[in-house]
């Protein structure tokens, strides 16, 4: 699977650009994206199949005639239509030209039943409100019975943002370039169907990208060596647990130790220590963690998972960011501690809500632009960012956003978030790079429920469950 970056609509027409300075012919470009899509599109259809193609006025509809007369050219039953009206660009007039001296026609645009439509009506270009043409338009595609296919994203989706007021529901993607950011946000990545990335042969910019196996293949390090001991992978301080919510404590212990970390401390109270020591035997416990200094030689530190926030978790916060060396996770509780200036790596890991709270917006505002929200704080306030939910997005303080591949709504289910903190705690400790420890955990916490979907049903899985099947996660067979 190859690299997948992703893109706001900016960036794209600066590609374009660049590409027209560089001597790359707008025409030509449009044929490659037209043969591109053509050649994926074939296996999906039969030449008995009625096929009607949607063209909008600018770019976006011109790819769609590319492929139009290329699969008129293959012997398929095409029928062409530009119902928005005429063309407003000067390359998809010389592409139109073309089309007609082949003694191919458009024809005016008829309500009737088909059994393809192939969306290329707006693009990358949208912008909210739409006219009514354009909401009768879709309204009648979604009404279909037809296979709905749309070029670069379904029509009515604006590139950057998740906000959909009327949009084309496609059963199939084909993304130019590279993906979008409406594609990873919500509502709008629920009208995108299976997607696909067309190579179009342009360098690709974006510092986003898909975290998938080929990265996690790439970068997970494998314990080789021979004379390893316990110390070799690393001592993590997990402070987590109260009287009212021990089992997150647990949780978070089990990812820990199932993630491969050398030694566990677990920084909490006596009765908390009590419900682990029933499920975990390897762990050591340190009583009271607020009233006492930070254990020596420890590799990574997380805090948070079943804590409530007050005044004494607040103090704590700040001691141990001013006065430890080692990559820190807040969580959960944590997260409410809001100076996160540290000289050191800080990792937060809310979901939309905490996120909402952090950034003082709402949650629809945080899930409609989820990879600018991670992003702008990442930049802002120099830490690593780990916005969870359905398309975690990773983002760094240099930038780099990285938008993970795996997971489903079975980690919808109180406790996966603790056990993700002790699975990353774990890689911090025993993965040379922290870039990679931080993506390749959340990548191995998705796979373990994917794994479980792969089998049973999504309503049964327990956060439990997913350290069992770490294992088979882990693996690179």
């Amino acid at each position: 699977m190859k690299n997948i970056h992703v893109y706001r609509k900016e960036e794209i027409k600066e590609v374009d650009q660049v590409a027209e300075k560089k001597g790359h012919d707008p025409y030509t470009l449009m044929e490659v994206a037209g043969k591109s899509i053509f050649d994926q599109l074939v296996p999906l259809l039969n030449c008995e199949q009625n096929i009607l193609v949607l063209c909008g006025r600018g770019n976006n509809g011109g790819d769609g005639l590319v492929i139009a007369r290329l699969l008129q050219n293959s012997g398929y039953k095409v029928s062409v239509t530009f119902p928005l009206g005429e063309t407003n660009s000067e390359t998809v007039e010389k592409h139109l030209s073309y089309y007609h001296e082949l003694s191919y026609q458009t024809c005016s645009f008829e309500y009737q039943k088909t059994d393809v439509i192939i969306d290329s009506l707006l693009g990358i270009g949208t912008r909210n409100p739409l006219s009514k043409e354009v909401i009768d338009l879709i309204e009648w595609v979604n009404n279909q019975s037809a296979l709905v296919i749309s070029i670069d994203l379904p029509s009515g989706i604006e590139a950057n943002s998740g906000y959909v007021e009327h949009a084309i529901k496609a059963d199939r993607t084909f993304s130019l370039h590279g993906a979008k950011y409406a594609q990873f946000l919500l509502p709008s990545g629920l009208y995108f169907g299976d997607s696909e990335v067309i190579d179009i042969g342009l360098p690709q910019t974006s510092k986003v990208k898909i975290w998938n196996r080929n990265d996690f293949m790439r970068t997970f390090e494998e314990r080789e060596q021979v004379d390893a001991h316990k110390g070799t992978f690393g001592t993590g301080y997990l402070i987590a647990g109260s009287d009212d919510m021990p089992g997150s404590a647990v949780l978070a212990s089990m990812g820990a130790l199932k993630g491969g970390i050398g030694k566990l401390i677990i920084g909490t109270t006596i009765k908390v220590a009590q419900t682990i020591s029933q499920h975990l035997l390897e762990a050591t416990y340190q009583m009271d963690p607020y009233e006492k200094s930070l254990p020596k030689k420890i590799s990574a530190i997380a805090i948070g998972s079943g804590l409530p926030y007050n005044q004494q978790l607040d103090t704590f916060i700040n001691k141990t960011i001013q006065h430890s060396t080692v990559p820190i996770i807040l969580d959960a509780g944590a997260l409410q501690h809001r100076s996160y200036k540290s000289p050191n790596i800080l990792i937060i890991t809310p979901h939309p809500g905490e996120m909402a709270r952090i950034v003082n917006c709402s949650i629809d505002y945080v899930q409609n632009n989820r990879i600018v929200v991670a992003q702008t704080v990442a930049k802002q306030e120099n830490i690593i960012v780990v916005l969870k939910g359905h398309y975690t997005v990773v983002a760094f303080p240099d930038g780099d956003v990285f938008i993970n591949s795996t997971g489903n709504a079975a980690l919808a289910k109180g406790g996966s978030g603790d056990v993700l903190v002790g699975l990353m705690m774990a890689l911090l400790s025993n993965q040379s790079r922290i870039k990679e420890a931080v993506v390749n955990a959340v990548y191995i916490h998705g796979l373990a429920a994917d794994l479980w979907v792969g089998k049973y049903s999504a309503h049964t899985l327990l956060a439990s469950d997913l350290t069992e099947l770490f294992s088979v996660a882990m693996s690179k067979d």
